[in-house]
């Protein structure tokens, strides 16, 4: 089962003199990644599974590969916002 997280102000990067709320941000953003990576890795060991079993349908390795893409692309993206973030703090 996915934890949700709150979703980020409206503004994804929110305004640069307001530190407390990019402080916030980052740590919802951080949250969220840490969720996204455990999500990943179990997607990926499933989609590992899939692959190595035999008498595995080629669809379901396709939809696990799918899967597996598609929260990988999530860690990439909370990954940069997490970067924007911290530049924009320092």
């Amino acid at each position: 089962m996915e934890h949700s997280m709150p979703n980020l102000p409206q503004r994804e990067l929110p305004g640069e003199d307001n530190e407390y709320e990019l402080e916030q941000a980052l740590q919802v953003a951080e949250r969220r990644y840490a969720l996204a990576r455990e999500r990943s890795q179990k997607v990926r060991d499933e989609c590992h599974a899939l692959e190595a079993e035999q008498g595995a349908h080629e669809r379901l390795v396709v939809q696990a590969r799918e899967r597996y893409a598609a929260a990988e692309a999530k860690c990439r993206k909370l990954k940069s916002l997490i970067d924007q973030l911290e530049e924009r703090l320092r």
